[in-house]
Parts: C-alpha cells; sequence; structure tokens
C-alpha cells in the first residue's frame, strides 16, 4: 500500500498516464511489483485459486475506496485523479500477482507431469519384460501370439508417449525434476 501511495504522489505526464491505462507503463513501481509477484506465489503455495487470489484485490480496492470517500468532507476534482491513480496502482499489482500466479501453477503443472510419467515407466517396464518371458514361456499358437503381438505394440506405443511426455516436461523444467536431498532412515521410510 505505501508503494501504491508512493505512486500515486509520483508526478505523471499525459503519455505516461496513457500508456499506464493501456498496461504499457515504462517506469514501473519495482517494490509495488514485488510485493505483488510475492502475493501470487504465496496465494499458489498456500492453496488459492484464481479467483480466491484475485478476489483479495476486489476487497481491498473497494475497503481502501470506501474508507477515502468517508473522509473527504468535500470531493474535489483532484481528489477523483487520486482514485483513478489508486485504481492503476491496483491493477498493475493484480496483473503482477496473477502473472507470478500463473507461472507458479505452470511450474506444478509440469512438475505434476513430470512425476506422473516418471511413475509411469517402472509399471510399463514390468509389464514389458512380462511379456517377454510369457513369449518365451508359454507355447505359441496363433492367438497366443497375436495376444502377445498386441501387448508388445501398446507397450511400445505406450513407452513413447512416456517418453514424449518426460521430454515435454524437460524443455520446460530444465534439467529435470528439482530434488531435495535429506537424511532419512530407510528402515522408518
Amino acid at each position: 500500500m505505501l508503494s501504491a501511495a508512493r505512486d500515486m504522489t509520483t508526478a505523471q505526464s499525459k503519455s505516461e498516464e496513457i500508456a499506464k491505462a493501456r498496461g504499457e507503463e515504462l517506469n514501473k513501481t519495482p517494490s509495488l511489483d514485488e510485493a505483488a509477484s510475492s502475493h501470487g506465489e504465496l496465494r499458489h503455495e498456500v492453496g488459492f485459486d484464481l479467483v480466491q487470489m484475485t478476489s483479495e484485490f476486489r476487497h481491498l480496492r473497494a475497503s481502501v475506496i470506501r474508507l477515502w470517500a468517508e473522509s473527504l468532507d468535500a470531493p474535489q476534482p483532484a481528489d477523483f485523479q487520486d482514485v483513478i491513480r489508486f485504481n492503476e496502482a491496483i491493477d498493475e499489482a493484480l496483473a503482477e500477482s496473477t502473472a507470478a500466479y500463473a507461472e507458479r501453477v505452470g511450474r506444478s503443472r509440469d512438475i505434476f507431469l513430470a512425476i506422473l510419467g516418471h511413475d509411469l515407466r517402472a509399471p510399463l517396464q514390468a509389464v514389458s519384460m512380462s511379456t517377454e518371458l510369457l513369449a518365451r514361456k508359454i507355447p505359441a499358437d496363433e492367438k497366443t501370439e497375436a495376444y502377445i503381438s498386441r501387448i508388445k505394440t501398446s507397450t511400445r506405443h505406450m513407452g513413447s508417449m512416456v517418453s514424449d511426455l518426460l521430454e515435454f516436461v524437460r524443455s520446460r523444467l530444465g534439467a529435470g525434476l528439482p530434488v531435495e536431498r535429506k537424511h532419512m532412515d530407510l528402515a522408518t521410510a
């Protein structure tokens, strides 16, 4: 709020005013952006959805304007300019917070897909190895060979999809899944 108040008291040219209204502001308020970005990240971390996160800004805007209006004896034309500047600051913070929130959502989705892809490989490998073992151990008639062939084809196809999924996630996450090392007793894990 202090950053928004400081921004409101900073002189603004007509071209800056127009750019800000379009969301093209060149001289953004770094402390406001940092606070808003942290807000979006924290709200994602504690489990807010996007509607809940953005509604906080709506409530903040309404509360501040209501209190401000109650504090005025007789509104002056300059007061309306203050409301516009306040709304611009809130909109800037909302945009920054939403962007940070969306980035966290995307990263969470990518980590989920990486874990899913990784965890699908082990059972898929078990199906593949078991099919190979069955092909060697069971007497092969035409029907059995067709079943085994279908299982092998499906397993290869699914393995290819899992590999594609992991490649996609690798391209989004970089080196791979984030790993947090911890000492632990495997007997109790």
